[in-house]
């Protein structure tokens, strides 16, 4: 980005320019303070200053006075970081491991979101024997408890194990591999593995970019505070993605920096939260856009609902993959689809549809009188739009 910046006001391009001189002078200044490696040691800890090209964070402005006359505006989207790190003399793997040399035959996986079941049925398929420990009672929280309680059957049934209101207290290594202590319902035990995956969420990356430096805001989970804007604290700074509120999404982050960026042009912009897709990609792949049945209690909306299963699609029985359904939650009072949950074949693909007909207000009866061809996965949607009206054809 500086060196784009500084092509602007290159004196091959801007012959006898002074102004011009003097920017591009400026800007390589800045350049170099970003890149000074005294100011690279938060960013070398985790790996990725020599990834990004520069050091440290907004620090690096202060020593630029011509800031403001080059950039109107400036955002960052640090992303997010695993909750938990390893600790010395543990063996304690985390966030993204892939790297094995040969596939462990017992691994531990700690947490039961999303990124801990995707890497462990990842490694169940190829022969490990994968226990998953949660804390709470139920695996992935924030989807819907039904459909979430039929993945689990489903990886049960790929040979998975889950040890549910479970809490792991500690961990130490043995000559084997990992000695874990786990609690539940009053109770100790310990159990072994090669290795242990700790996937308890991640948290935002916010630490080390003189964020604070520079006053910027952050509520008490340490996010950095934007308005509607996107726009922090701070006049002209920008955040979006995991480094404030909401779900932390690749396409939810990719979607904010196109509204922020309209949003600095003086554009109407928002992001409509609810019609943001989440996707768990496990085989079954289980998708969900807007409303869990849960949520939809809690914000006191009476919903119709409507399902079907993937057995009774043609498609789904031509690909030998029947596991799960399509779930469709519409207001009772307007029929307009509040929530739309997939458990099944290419899920992750089907649920664009239903993200589409939450962005346009669609009701169950717009999807339900839609034509969809055969024989096609997608049917499985329209029939379960139609079972919202209790009128689902081949179930």
């Amino acid at each position: 980005a500086y060196r784009k910046v500084a092509m602007q006001f290159h004196p091959d391009r801007n012959p006898g320019d002074k102004q011009a001189e003097t920017h591009f002078k400026e800007v390589q200044e800045a350049y170099d303070v970003l890149s000074d490696k005294t100011k690279r040691s938060n960013y070398d800890r985790f790996g990725s200053a020599e990834g990004m090209g520069f050091g440290q964070g907004f620090e690096g402005f202060s020593g630029f006075s011509g800031f403001g006359d080059i950039f109107d505006a400036f955002f960052g989207g640090a992303g997010g970081r695993s909750r938990s790190r390893a600790q010395p003399g543990r063996d304690l793997r985390y966030d993204l491991e892939l790297t094995f040399e040969e596939a462990p035959k017992k691994l531990l996986v700690i947490g039961g979101g999303a990124i801990g079941l995707e890497l462990g049925s990842v490694w169940s398929r190829l022969g490990t024997a994968v226990t998953v420990v949660e804390i709470l009672d139920r695996i992935l929280p924030g989807m819907d408890r039904g459909m979430a309680a039929q993945l689990q059957r489903a990886l049960e049934r790929q040979g998975l194990t889950f040890r549910l209101e479970t809490e792991a207290r500690s961990a130490a290594r043995t000559a084997r591999g990992v000695r874990v202590t786990l609690a539940a319902k009053g109770s100790t035990a310990e159990v072994e593995a090669d290795v242990v995956l700790v996937a308890v969420g991640r948290r935002p990356y916010t630490d080390g970019l003189g964020g604070r430096e520079l006053g910027l805001t952050f509520d008490p989970r340490g996010r950095i505070a934007v308005n509607e804007r996107f726009e922090t604290s701070v006049a002209g700074v920008f955040a979006i993605g995991d480094v404030i509120t909401g779900p932390m999404l690749a396409h939810k982050a990719s979607e904010e920096g196109v509204i922020a960026v309209e949003c600095m042009a003086g554009q109407p912009a928002h992001v409509n939260y609810d019609a943001i897709p989440n996707i768990v990609y496990t085989w079954p792949e289980l998708a969900s856009v807007g409303l869990s049945e849960e949520e939809a209690a809690a914000r006191g909306l009476a919903v119709a609902v409507g399902t079907f299963p993937f057995v009774a699609n043609g498609r789904a029985r031509c690909l030998n993959e029947t596991d799960g359904g399509v779930k469709v939650l519409a207001d009772a009072r307007t029929d307009r689809i509040v929530g739309l949950h997939i458990l099944g074949p290419r899920a992750s693909d089907l649920i664009a549809e239903a993200a589409l007909a939450m962005e346009f207000d669609a009701s169950a009866e717009d999807v339900a009188r839609s034509v969809h061809a055969h024989p096609t996965l997608p049917e499985a949607v329209k029939e379960a739009a139609l079972a919202v009206g209790k009128r689902a054809i081949h179930f």
